[in-house]
């Protein structure tokens, strides 16, 4: 939203605005969202297995249930749509996107694909809204930011909740069988 705050006019006319929008803010946009998310879609791709096989107790979910989220997950077709999706929505975070992706093992190029093809709208739509709505611009991105920041945030809450009750599950187990 900044980009279109601050590279296009408030007295810009529309056509012209919409021109400079796609130009110097979406397509630029959505290129380094891209590349930068790749870092994070590699550390899923590569670690994620690694790590969920040796932190699966703390997890609470083993390889397997990736696995089986996978085959739900489905068709090559479905995962494009839902990356796709994913990516158009500004309140979702990118980076969870990016690294459930890799985790997941979607291939990169399909991934760049479509992540791209979604980056653009949710880019255009940021850059236009920050151009149209330049004086409530402020409110309008702080709004988004905490949106953005709440969903990464409950997510991370679920996980560390999962983590808790599993080791508190895995401490009474071990107390009944000391117990015994």
């Amino acid at each position: 939203m900044t980009a279109g705050f601050v590279l296009v006019p408030p007295e810009m006319s529309l056509a012209p605005a919409l021109w400079k929008i796609l130009w110097e803010i979406t397509l630029p946009a959505s290129l380094a969202a891209l590349i930068g998310n790749y870092l994070l879609y590699a550390i899923g791709y590569f670690g994620g297995k690694p790590l969920i096989e040796r932190f699966s107790k703390l997890l609470g979910f083993e390889w397997d249930d990736i696995k089986k989220i996978k085959k739900k997950f489905g068709t090559k077709k479905r995962q494009g749509v839902s990356i796709f999706i994913m990516r158009t929505l500004p309140i979702m975070p990118l980076s969870l996107v990016s690294g459930a992706a890799g985790v997941f093992k979607i291939d990169w190029k399909r991934y760049g694909i479509f992540s791209f093809l979604g980056l653009l709208p949710r880019n255009f739509l940021l850059a236009f809204v920050g151009w149209k709505l330049s004086s409530a611009y402020m409110a309008i991105a702080n709004h988004i930011d905490n949106l953005e920041s709440l969903i990464t945030y409950t997510i991370l809450i679920g996980i560390v909740l999962i983590i808790v009750v599993h080791k508190i599950k895995l401490i009474q187990k071990i107390e009944n069988m000391v117990t015994k």
